[in-house]
């Protein structure tokens, strides 16, 4: 009788576990952490802090807050003026090069992103620039003889500098009448493109007599950096003394008379520059067809 009872207690409390693990005990509740929402708090400015039904704390972000996690052009927002929500305005730029069929993303060696006025950009890596200084000659025969010095850095980015040519007078033939006057400067690429040009009114009468010039550039190239050889054309008129050979002798010698002359010297840069051009398509979709 004794053993009866027990085998039924056993059964008993085995009946009590199994329906408590079936499920039949209510599911245990997280515990509040509020009760409103100035029980929260937010550690980042851009989000807001509230207070759920259940009581629990959470956040929401707020617009046009730079810090959301969302970048908002529409309040100005972009890779310089807030980086945190739209990336880093840095590194090499992209392109495209097609060769027949394929097609190949490479990356600029010079051309980088860079900030401008709170505005990301394409510009030239400083780290990398040369100074290229190239000394030639304008030799007119019978006339004068000057010396041309070019100054310009390589990489050259088109949007923020120029190339400076600087002449200065080496000799002058004794039968020139007044200064060598200068009157145009032009720059050129090996295509014949015109990449800059300037017109001026510049007269070097004494050996020593120098100027100098500044000019901005443009480049019509495909892709953000391209080196290419360029050459600049200097325009000039000079007054000389010839024989008059239409006027009677004078004292048995041939009279004189001024004779305006007009013409140009060609210089080609020894050195070839990289230029860094502003891209006309999205940045990340220059292409170049070789």
């Amino acid at each position: 009788m004794r053993v009866v009872g027990l085998l039924l207690i056993l059964v008993l409390l085995f009946s009590s576990l199994a329906f408590t693990g079936c499920g039949g005990g209510e599911e245990e509740k997280p515990i509040r952490q509020c009760e409103r929402n100035s029980d929260c708090k937010s550690i980042n400015k851009c989000f807001t802090p509230k207070c759920t039904a259940d009581g629990q704390c959470t956040t929401s972000p707020k617009e046009f807050c730079c810090g959301n996690k969302i970048c908002e052009p529409q309040s100005m927002e972009n890779s310089c003026s807030c980086p945190d929500d739209c990336g880093q305005c840095q590194g090499a730029i992209p392109y495209n090069v097609t060769t027949g069929l394929r097609t190949v993303q490479k990356f600029t060696q010079y051309a980088i992103y860079l900030c401008e006025n709170n505005m990301c950009v394409v510009g030239a890596d400083q780290t990398k620039i040369r100074v290229l200084r190239m000394v030639d000659d304008i030799v007119v025969m019978s006339a004068f003889k000057a010396e041309t010095l070019s100054i310009l850095n390589s990489p050259f980015d088109i949007k923020r500098e120029k190339i400076s040519i600087e002449i200065s007078l080496k000799d002058r033939n004794e039968k020139l009448s007044g200064p060598v006057v200068f009157t145009e400067i032009k720059v050129l690429s090996d295509t014949n493109e015109m990449m800059g040009r300037i017109f001026i009114d510049e007269k070097l009468e004494k050996v020593g007599d120098m100027f100098t010039k500044q000019l901005n550039l443009v480049s019509s190239q495909k892709v953000v950096e391209q080196d290419k050889p360029i050459s600049w054309e200097v325009f000039y008129e000079y007054v000389k003394m010839e024989p008059d050979f239409d006027a009677p002798l004078i004292d048995g010698k041939r009279p004189s008379k001024p004779v305006l002359y007009r013409a140009s010297t060609k210089i080609r840069l020894a050195q070839k520059p990289v230029f860094i051009a502003q891209p006309t398509a999205s940045l990340e979709e220059e292409s170049a067809e070789i």
